[in-house]
């Protein structure tokens, strides 16, 4: 033969194109040389058990993994659809993972099994070799000592030095139960792990040699800072930020030697200006910088002039000859959608989408931009049914070469499609949703051009025509009409299963999932198809709160197959530990938490009605059939469980708070209330009496009025905000009302020791007000306020407060206003607007250093008339330039 004619090391080479279990049943015992070859001592194996059949993870696990195990270096095992009990083969056989001597890379995939997973990290402490570990989709663990004894268990291997995570939880609960340091670890992906900058910090304070990091940063505060004595040992940073842009600041300060950034904002907008400054002044050692920046188009200009004033601030050399990179702008001419995207080229990122209502411009010359598509290989392309644009559509100038999962909308114009994707060569995987039957021509089209597609899912089929069992594929190897779709066609009849099972995607289907009709359709798709190794499959006549359908199943199929049921049964939440979905809780309206989840099975009931303590019920703009619904049915059980409420008397829900009490649910009886919201409740009695039961609420310590002045009970204000300052566990107070605080703020006697937030900026307050407001509540922390100063201010005397953080409106004289600086000597972060007042640089710096020494944060809106003796330009640029010491390009920047 000729294989026989080539030399070792050839043969060596082709080896490693070939699956473990091909290679053995190809060369094994073919003669003496290959079995030399094969058992060669620097010969290495990759062990890869996904996606292939259960017989041959068998042959694999008991035949051939004894004879080469200690040549394998990498290991990827998997629990998921195609291949279930894998793991159970894999260790049921003689060998455990430390005596893989030379295994440097191990892959674990949708391990759910809370003691396999243990098993295997204690294996791992004895893998000397054990380079990179990844968990990809292993939802395994129901509480904190389980995130705690895994994530530690990672950071005490001597080796690693690449670590992925690929889960969708809260990053706080899994990282800030890092105890060990680690000395090895280098890179960690965990771009689905949200995280907040406490879990940041423990994580750099825990990963000193930490020099790549993916992952999704979450911040809910708006100035979030790291904590960390460590400075950053990172230099390659890919992060989709999900924060305020002061957090996003606030994280580069800390990337001293940051080499490369790939970044993806939200609802973030900054110009090539902007981002020019962010990047020299914060990431000056900077190299490679990669953005994709998703905002809204605002509705005051045409989209088209913003976006040109957008593009048009990156033709700047700092990009195109220091960076080397171009920048695109697409945007949707959608009549009720305003979203755009901002992204350089080359496109870094692999997700890319396109439709027919979106509209691009570039910095890019035209004849460059196909080359720069190349890392894409996931794709969604969307055409909306509008034959306006359509038929006006021109040829692509983007090209995706290099797609292996395409999601494609049917019917669409081929003339566009094939200009975006000219090949498709390289697809693997193919979601499609088909608008009609009309576009089977296209489907088979593509089918044609993808030699190497192996999974079809039909996202949404109107019906089964006789079409879709005429399709022809070579490569196709799993079949799916479950995942993410809506096939309003039903569960398979037996007359369908039929035309599925003798086609030609039936015939060659390795795996399979589908809804069936009756369970006995079950067993005919696994007789007349003659290939199929797995079946996921949901059957209309099964009774879900029982097992009798796998008892039946098992009474009627052979030994050897594996049945079980499928975890994502139900849904993908019943994977999700029970603490994840207590989180998760908090972000439901109560109400709709309610309506989702109890009653759906005995495990979410016992969460609601047992585990779960903050329900959050928002009874703005509900129904009064839903109010019916909620006062019977649900609040006397839960009335313990609330921490949040929010109650309005407006348009939409008149009387609401009358109706509320009407039930007997007094406020009184919220005895774990901890933030209460009041929204155009107008009547002094009625808020009054609310007011006076919060006396009797042990844990409240937000309190929100909005909107609720009434001009004829003006006199009853001073008595209304005393009962207020006598609440005493009250932190946070925050009052809308378009008044006026002069005059009744005076006769405030109520004093508040508990008090450390107030916002009352639309209450225009003298500074005697302010003053008096002070006295009363002597530890507060933080103001918004609005003062509108007058004469008898100037005689006021100040008195120091503990406020560190003040948002100012302010109308007035200089002097006053040097008054309320002379008021919050210890203030950090001052954001000020001003009105008539007139000051440059050199003056706001004197002010600044003269009374505000503590300040670190200073944000100012100063609104003034220009001199009419010299022109606008004159006056701009000499006050421009009073600001360009460094005490405000350094210090404040």
């Amino acid at each position: 033969m000729y294989l026989e004619q080539l030399p070792n090391e050839l043969l060596f080479e082709l080896f490693e194109y070939f699956h473990l279990v091909d290679l053995f049943r190809a060369f094994y015992r073919l003669n003496q040389r290959f079995n030399r070859l094969l058992f060669d001592y620097n010969q290495q194996y990759h062990l890869d058990l996904r996606s292939i059949s259960k017989h041959d993870t068998e042959i694999v696990c008991k035949d051939y993994l004894p004879l080469v195990n200690q040549r394998i270096i990498s290991i990827h095992l998997s629990d998921d659809v195609e291949t279930p009990i894998s793991s159970e083969i894999f260790f049921n056989s003689t060998f455990t993972f430390d005596q893989y001597v030379r295994l440097q890379s191990l892959s674990l995939y949708h391990i759910c099994s809370l003691s396999r997973t243990y098993e295997i990290l204690s294996q791992c402490q004895h893998m000397s070799r054990l380079r990179q570990l990844s968990f990809i989709k292993c939802n395994f663990w129901q509480d904190d000592k389980d995130f705690q004894y895994f994530i530690n268990t990672i950071w005490t291997l001597p080796k690693l030095t690449h670590c992925t995570l690929d889960y969708t939880i809260p990053g706080h609960r899994l990282l800030t139960q890092i105890s060990s340091v680690s000395l090895s670890i280098e890179c960690i992906s965990m771009k689905d792990i949200h995280c907040n900058f406490r879990a940041l910090s423990h994580l750099f304070e825990h990963t000193p040699k930490l020099r790549r990091l993916e992952t999704t940063i979450f911040c809910g505060c708006l100035d979030e800072q790291i904590q960390t004595t460590n400075p950053s040992s990172i230099v390659a940073l890919n992060i989709v930020q999900k924060s305020s842009l002061n957090s996003m600041i606030n994280l580069f300060h800390t990337m001293t030697n940051l080499r490369c950034l790939t970044l993806e904002t939200n609802y973030i907008y900054l110009n090539g200006l902007e981002w020019k400054k962010i990047l020299t002044e914060h990431l000056p050692t900077i190299k490679k910088f990669r953005l994709r920046m998703f905002f809204e188009l605002s509705s005051l200009r045409s989209r088209e002039e913003q976006v040109d004033i957008l593009i048009n601030s990156f033709r700047i050399p700092f990009w195109i000859r220091k960076y080397q990179c171009f920048v695109q702008c697409d945007w949707t001419t959608s009549k009720t959608q305003k979203h755009a995207v901002l992204y350089t080229l080359p496109y870094s990122f692999q997700h890319f989408l396109f439709d027919n209502l979106c509209q691009s411009k570039s910095t890019c010359p035209n004849n460059r931009i196909h080359r720069s598509y190349d890392q894409v290989t996931r794709s969604q392309y969307l055409e909306y049914e509008n034959s306006l644009i359509s038929n006006g559509l021109t040829p692509c100038s983007i090209q995706c070469t290099n797609i292996q999962h395409l999601e494609v909308r049917l019917p669409f114009n081929d003339k566009i499609f094939y200009s975006l994707v000219p090949t498709l060569a390289q697809l693997t995987s193919l979601d499609v949703i088909l608008n009609n039957n009309y576009a089977y021509y296209q489907l088979q089209a593509i089918l044609d051009r993808a030699p190497r597609l192996y999974s079809l899912t039909f996202r949404c089929l109107q019906n089964l025509p006789s079409a879709l069992f005429r399709l022809k594929s070579a490569s196709i190897r799993r079949l799916d009409f479950i995942t993410t779709s809506t096939l309003r066609c039903g569960h398979f009849k037996k007359f369908e299963c039929d035309a599925l099972g003798e086609c030609v995607l039936g015939q060659s289907c390795h795996v399979l999932l589908v809804k069936v009709q009756n369970r006995a359709n079950i067993l005919h798709l696994i007789q007349i198809m003659p290939n199929l190794r797995s079946m996921i499959v949901q059957c209309e006549d099964e009774n879900p709160q029982t097992d009798e359908l796998l008892k039946w199943l098992r009474a009627n199929s052979p030994s050897t197959y594996s049945i079980e049921r499928d975890r994502d049964d139900l849904s993908k939440m019943e994977t999700l530990a029970n603490e994840l979905l207590l989180d998760l809780f908090e972000y439901f309206n109560g109400i709709d938490l309610l309506r989702a989840f109890l009653g759906l099975n005995s495990r979410f009931d016992s969460l609601l009605s047992v585990h779960f303590y903050k329900y959050r019920f928002d009874l703005r703009s509900i129904s009064k059939h839903d109010f019916d619904f909620l006062c019977h049915h649900y609040l006397p059980s839960l009335i313990h469980r609330i921490t949040s409420l929010k109650l309005s008397n407006d348009d939409e829900t008149p009387s609401l708070p009358d109706f509320f009490l009407s039930y007997g649910f007094t406020l009184n009886k919220f005895t774990r209330l901890q933030s209460l919201s009041l929204y155009s409740i107008q009547s002094f009695n009625q808020l009054n009496q609310i007011l006076f039961q919060c006396h009797q609420l042990p844990y409240l310590t937000h309190l929100y009025l909005i909107d609720g002045y009434n001009d004829d009970e003006k006199k009853d204000i001073p008595f209304l905000f005393n009962n207020i300052w006598n609440l005493s566990k009250l932190q946070h107070l925050f009052i809308n009302y378009n008044t006026s605080g002069k005059t009744w703020l005076k006769q405030m006697t109520g004093k508040s020791l508990s008090i450390r937030y107030l916002s009352m900026e639309n209450i225009a307050c003298s500074l005697e007000d302010i003053t008096h407001l002070v006295r009363q509540t002597p530890n507060l922390q933080y103001l918004n306020a609005t003062i509108h100063a007058n004469d008898n201010d100037e005689r006021v005397f100040v008195i120091p407060s503990s406020i560190v953080s003040l948002k100012l409106a302010f109308e007035g004289s200089v002097q006053i206003m040097l008054k309320v600086f002379q008021m919050v000597p210890n203030l950090q972060r001052l954001s000020l607007k001003t009105m008539d007042i007139n000051l440059n640089g050199s003056k706001w710096r004197k002010i600044l250093m003269s009374y505000l020494t503590q300040l670190r944060i200073f944000q100012l809106r100063m609104y003034f008339e220009f001199s009419q003796t010299r022109t606008v330009d004159e006056q701009i640029s000499k006050l421009r330039h009073t600001f360009r010491h460094p005490f405000w390009t350094e210090k404040h920047r």
